[in-house]
């Protein structure tokens, strides 16, 4: 696909000259003894931070805690408000945020705590719902509670109109209750177990002529409805909240995944992150949240001393175009990293917009500039002074698409095309799977790959294939169809080794790695409980492919979350299950089982909710790729 041309979207360079000093007094006034970096200011980089010595990979470089942050309303009562952790259902009535003895001055937390004044899971206002999963947890967030929860009822009232984004309404709300509870004398010691001081959001940019006028419309409106509910002791500027509204549609984080698909629980300001580690998509870190509100940074690869820290704040898998279309959106960032000044025609990114040759049918169209054919016309009665065209079109860059092995040439406008229709049709398929219609959102995967995949026209590293196979494989999971999920995840995974698109350790490929090893497991217990006595080999074989993905994942996420991670903690006992379950089967022991039954340690975890199929493992599936035969290779 063709770049955006920089001269359409580029950021102006030009920046006042009280910014640069307050971005540059910034940089000084930070107090940094723990972490390996420095945080600097300069003309070209502006602000950013690099490594003080050499760093090792896997090693923690900084940790923020969020100036400020709100648990999502889809979350508001599954989730404790404080730590996240989930609560589990009671039927006992909710208790009220006005407590005496909590109001008590001098209260200890501890003491409250293994007192049991109220019984566990029962942490839930009355009022606004808010729920905690202990009564530690309720007395840290209930000095802003207090304040916060008459505002909350209202927005949670049928009166209040619909249509508001309630988690950034709720975060809205805190910010103004913690701008009137804060210290404004505090100062920015980096220590990673205190907040970043709220004040420090006003170094954020707010690029407010970024935005289009619908959605201005729409914050404005929400702010006034708002401005409306807020008590008259809270006093804000409704210039200043505008630019607060701006700052959180492009800077916020969401942070601390849950152990289920639904996503983070959080969503916060990061003053600190965002302004001094620098986007890139080619990344020397990567970072994590946890349940205590801070954002932790380790480094994927040894970095240099002096070197620039980056991290990746998009997802990876897609094409240049756009990785640059979303940040400029989003961050108003014109990216030029690496990566992306890398020319097409020797970059992986050359791999997420191919197109398959038509001539060898194994090469991979790439894109390059070019000048455009010159056209000699002696008949012509113009010159270049008759013209309204500069001298500097003549030097236009021209986009062809050559192909990488026969090396012919094609124009790049049919090309574009196909690939505007590839991700046309992408992106109507994902509303249908956003919809939970995954009947029809697998039937539109399936059509995509058999549309652009089998018919060779899309090359099999292209982010519109990628994507539609991960896609499919989660739908596979929900229906419970989990040979072709396995068949499609094992394509995925050995496609995003291949391409080399992401960086070394990177999470997203690790957690693809453990999706993969648990359906090795589930299919292996299936296939034996439907043929036992003709699959023995099979499962084994199985096994030895899923002890081997767990291994690769496990030794991934060791780098990148760290061995103490709850993540790297569940990959490292799936993996010991594995190695200790099933000794006929993998060590090729002697001993056998009572009855030689098989052993299944880990089918329950992966069970999918459902019926379960009642085809036996002789046939052949139905669906979009064929299991593939096993193999010690993944």
């Amino acid at each position: 696909m063709e770049p955006i041309s920089s001269n359409k979207l580029a950021v102006s360079n030009s920046i006042p000259k009280t910014e640069i000093c307050k971005n540059s007094l910034l940089a000084d006034s930070i107090i940094n003894t723990k972490f390996p970096i420095y945080f600097k200011y300069s003309k070209k980089r502006k602000t950013h931070a690099v490594a003080q010595h050499k760093i090792y990979q896997g090693q923690d470089i900084f940790v923020e805690k969020a100036s400020c942050y709100t648990i999502k309303h889809n979350f508001l009562t599954k989730f404790c408000h404080s730590c996240g952790s989930l609560i589990s259902p009671s039927k006992s009535k909710p208790r009220k945020c006005e407590n005496s003895a909590v109001k008590q001055e001098g209260v200890d937390i501890d003491s409250l705590e293994t007192e049991n004044i109220l019984p566990h899971n029962e942490f839930c206002c009355a009022e606004c719902k808010t729920s905690y999963c202990s009564n530690r947890c309720r007395l840290e967030d209930l000095k802003i509670h207090e304040i916060e929860c008459g505002i909350v009822q209202k927005i949670n009232s049928p009166s209040f109109p619909r249509g508001i984004n309630h988690t950034r309404a709720r975060f809205v709300i805190r910010y103004l209750i913690k701008a009137k509870l804060q210290d404004k004398d505090e100062s920015l010691e980096i220590s990673g177990e205190k907040q970043t001081p709220l004040r420090y959001i006003d170094y954020m940019t707010t690029n407010l002529e970024t935005y289009d006028g619908y959605w201005m419309k729409q914050a404005l409106s929400e702010l006034g409805h708002i401005n409306s509910i807020i008590p008259k002791d809270i006093n804000f500027d409704f210039i200043k909240l505008k630019e607060i509204y701006c700052i959180y549609q492009a800077s916020s984080i969401d942070f601390c995944s849950t152990s289920d698909s639904e996503g983070t629980i959080f969503s916060g300001l990061f003053p600190l992150s965002s302004l001094f580690l620098k986007h890139s998509c080619n990344p020397n870190t990567v970072f994590y949240g946890n349940n205590k509100g801070q954002l932790v940074f380790r480094s994927l690869t040894e970095i240099q001393e002096g070197e620039l820290i980056t991290t990746s704040y998009i997802s990876l898998y897609q094409s240049r175009e756009l990785r640059r279309r979303e940040l400029h959106l989003k961050r108003n960032i014109w990216c030029n990293c690496k990566r992306c000044k890398e020319p097409f025609e020797i970059s992986c990114d050359s791999l997420l917009d191919g197109i398959l040759c038509k001539e060898c049918h194994k090469g991979i169209m790439t894109i390059f500039k070019t000048l455009p054919p010159t056209i000699k016309n002696t008949d012509s009665s113009f010159s270049k002074s008759d013209t309204d065209e500069d001298d500097d079109d003549d030097d236009e860059p021209y986009f062809i698409y050559r192909c990488n092995l026969c090396k012919k040439i094609e124009d790049s406008e049919p090309i574009k095309d196909i690939l505007k229709a590839s991700n046309n049709l992408y992106e109507s398929i994902m509303i249908l799977l956003k919809e939970k219609s995954f009947k029809l959102a697998i039937k539109g995967f399936e059509d995509i790959i058999f549309k652009y995949k089998s018919a060779s026209i899309l090359s099999p590293y292209s982010h519109t294939i990628i994507n539609s196979m991960i896609n499919l494989v989660y739908c596979y999971q929900r229906t419970n169809q989990p040979i072709l999920a396995l068949s499609n995840c094992r394509v995925v995974v050995f496609n995003l080794d291949e391409s080399k698109v992401f960086p070394r350790n990177w999470p997203d490929l690790s957690k693809l790695r453990i999706t993969l090893g648990k359906l090795f497991v589930q299919v292996a217990n299936e296939r034996y409980e439907k043929l036992p006595n003709s699959s023995k080999e099979i499962v084994k074989m199985y096994y030895k492919l899923a002890i081997e993905s767990f291994q690769l994942a496990l030794e991934e996420l060791s780098v990148s979350f760290g061995p103490s991670h709850i993540i790297t903690n569940q990959v490292r006992a799936l993996l010991e299950i594995c190695k200790s379950s099933n000794p006929v089967y993998l060590n090729n022991s002697t001993h056998k089982p009572e009855n030689d039954r098989f052993v299944k340690p880990i089918a329950k975890m992966t069970t999918v909710t459902g019926q379960k199929s009642i085809k036996g493992f002789n046939l052949k599936p139905k669906g979009l790729v064929n299991q593939p035969p096993p193999t010690t290779n993944t």
